[in-house]
C-alpha cells in the first residue's frame, strides 16, 4: 500500500486506499480483515448493470443490515468497518469504499462535512446514511458535489480534529490536523485545513 505522503502529494487515489493510508498514520490495523469487511459488503450490492436507482436501494439496504449509524461512531474506515458502527461520515465512506470494489457508479457527494451517496444516473435521488434511505437531494438543502478521495479524507480528518479537541485529545487532534494540511484542496473549503492547524497549534501555546 502507497504512504500517505505519496497519496497526499499525486493524483486523487480511489477512496479505499486513501482512507486506509490515513488510518495507517493513526494506528495499526488489520489489514485482511478490513479487505475483508469491504468484500462482504461488496458481495450484498447488485452488479453494475442493475438499474441506478436500485443500486442505491441496496446501498441504503446496507445501512439497515450490515452498518449503524452514530453521531459518536468512528471516523476511521478500518475502526467502522470493525465495529458495524460509525459516525455518518465513517459509514459513507465504507459504503463508497463497497461500491468501488463492486465496480458500481454510486459514490460519495458531500457538503461541507456532511456526506451522502449518489448516482450520476439517478439524480437527484441520493442515500442519507443517517435514515438509511434513498431521499431526493433537493430537500436537503446543501449544495452537493462529488467528494475525491482527498476531499473525503480532509472531512475525516477535520471530524476527527474536532472530536480530539472536544475531547481534550490535543495529540490527536495535532496529529489529524497536520494530516489535512497536506492534503490538495481548492478554497472552496469554509474552515480550511491549514486554518484548523493553526487554530490547534495556537491551544499548545
Amino acid at each position: 500500500m502507497r504512504p500517505f505522503a505519496a497519496l497526499a502529494a499525486g493524483t486523487c487515489p480511489p477512496h479505499e486506499e486513501m482512507l486506509l493510508a490515513v488510518a495507517a498514520e493513526l494506528g495499526p490495523y488489520d489489514v485482511r480483515r478490513v479487505s475483508d469487511a469491504i468484500g462482504s459488503l461488496a458481495a450484498a450490492l447488485p452488479e453494475p448493470e442493475a438499474a441506478p436507482a436500485a443500486q442505491l436501494e441496496a446501498v441504503a439496504a446496507l445501512v439497515h443490515d450490515a452498518l449503524t449509524v452514530d453521531v459518536e461512531g468512528a471516523l476511521l474506515l478500518p475502526d467502522v468497518l470493525r465495529t458495524g458502527t460509525g459516525h455518518a461520515a465513517g459509514v459513507t465512506a465504507a459504503l463508497g469504499a463497497a461500491c468501488a470494489r463492486r465496480g458500481i457508479s454510486v459514490d460519495v457527494v458531500g457538503h461541507g462535512t456532511q456526506t451522502w451517496l449518489a448516482h450520476p444516473d439517478a439524480a437527484p435521488l441520493v442515500v442519507d446514511p443517517v435514515r438509511g434511505e434513498v431521499v431526493d437531494g433537493r430537500g436537503l438543502e446543501a449544495d452537493l458535489a462529488w467528494r475525491c478521495a482527498h476531499e473525503l479524507a480532509h472531512v475525516t480528518l477535520a471530524l476527527l480534529t474536532e472530536r480530539a479537541e472536544r475531547d481534550g485529545d490535543l495529540g490527536l487532534a495535532l496529529h489529524a490536523a497536520e494530516l489535512g494540511s497536506r492534503l490538495p484542496l481548492d478554497g472552496s473549503w469554509p474552515a480550511g485545513p491549514t486554518a484548523t492547524l493553526s487554530r490547534v497549534r495556537a491551544r499548545l501555546n
